[in-house]
C-alpha cells in the first residue's frame, strides 16, 4: 500500500503511528485537499511504517496501554474528549489501591480512596478493591490491602516481631479503646488470622497459649489458677502473681495440677 501511494502520489488513507507523545495514530492523507482540513493526517517518511486500516487497528496494535475508546477519539478528531472520572480503582505505588476520582474539590460519595483522574493513560481499572488487589498485590493479604485502600484497619491479628513479649498484636487503631490495637502491621506480606487463638497456635506454638492469647487481647495475664511444684522450696505453689498461695506464673514446662491436695500428693515426703 506504501509503495503504491508513494509510487502514484495518491495517499493509501492507511493509519499508522508517527510519535508515541500524540496519544493517538494518523491517517496516510492530504490534510490540505479537503474541504474541511483533517487535523488527523499525516505523511509516512519511514517505509518501514507498518499500516493498519482502521484507527481503531492502529490503537489496538501500537498504543495497547491507552484506553482504546480516548486513542481512537484523538486519531479521529484531533482532541479527547473530557475525560469523566470513572471511580474504578487501579494501582497505587503506595502500595494500595486508589480510584479514578478528581482530586481537587469534593469527591462524589462513591469515592472513598481519590487517587487522581486517570484520564486513559493506560492504567488498568477495576470495578471493586478487592479485585484491584487481588491482580496487583497477590503478595499481600486480600483484607490487608483492602484496609489500606480505604484508610481502614482490618480488625485481624498478626506476629509483630519487632514488639516485645510472645504475643501476637491486632491491626486496629492504636488510639481507640481496645488495649489489643497495635496498628496496622509493617511488613505488608505477614499473615493476618481471625483471632489471637489461631495466631499464637501458628506463630508461637512454643509459648504458653493461655498467656499468648491473654496478652495477644491486651489482658494482663495472671496465671491459670493451677498448682505447680515449687522445687527451690519443696512445695506446692499456685499459678498466679500475688500473695500466697501464688507463687508467680508457672512455666511451660512445669506439670500442673487441679488443686493442692492433687499437688502435694506427688511431695510425698513432705
Amino acid at each position: 500500500d506504501l509503495c503504491v501511494a508513494r509510487t502514484t502520489g495518491v495517499t493509501s488513507e492507511k493509519w499508522f503511528l508517527n510519535d508515541i507523545a500524540d496519544g493517538g495514530c494518523v491517517q496516510d492523507c492530504n490534510a490540505t485537499a479537503a474541504a474541511v482540513p483533517e487535523p488527523w493526517c499525516g505523511t509516512i517518511t519511514d517505509i518501514g511504517t507498518k499500516m493498519y486500516d482502521t484507527a481503531s487497528a492502529c490503537c489496538s496494535k501500537q498504543l495497547s496501554w491507552i484506553d482504546s475508546a480516548t486513542c481512537e477519539e484523538v486519531s479521529t478528531t484531533g482532541a479527547a474528549a473530557e475525560y469523566v472520572p470513572t471511580e474504578k480503582w487501579y494501582y497505587s505505588i503506595d502500595n494500595k489501591c486508589v480510584q479514578d476520582c478528581d482530586t481537587v474539590g469534593t469527591p462524589s460519595a462513591a469515592c472513598v480512596s481519590p487517587g487522581g483522574v486517570a484520564d486513559g493513560n493506560g492504567e488498568t481499572l477495576f470495578d471493586t478493591a478487592a479485585l484491584c488487589c487481588a491482580k496487583k498485590f497477590s503478595f499481600m493479604d486480600g483484607d490487608l490491602c483492602e484496609a489500606r485502600s480505604v484508610g481502614n484497619y482490618t480488625n485481624l491479628y498478626y506476629m509483630d516481631y519487632t514488639t516485645e513479649g510472645d504475643k501476637c498484636t491486632k491491626d486496629c487503631d492504636p488510639a481507640s479503646a481496645d488495649p489489643a490495637c497495635g496498628g496496622s502491621p509493617g511488613d505488608l506480606s505477614v499473615k493476618l488470622f481471625a483471632d489471637a487463638t489461631s495466631c499464637c497456635s501458628e506463630k508461637l506454638g512454643w509459648a504458653d497459649q493461655a498467656q499468648c492469647v491473654a496478652e495477644s487481647n491486651g489482658v494482663a495475664y495472671n496465671g491459670t489458677e493451677s498448682y505447680y511444684i515449687d522445687w527451690s522450696v519443696t512445695k506446692c505453689a499456685k499459678d498466679c502473681e500475688g500473695a500466697a498461695p501464688c507463687g508467680g506464673l508457672a512455666d511451660k514446662w512445669m506439670t500442673t495440677y487441679a488443686s493442692a491436695a492433687d499437688c502435694c500428693a506427688v511431695l510425698k515426703w513432705a
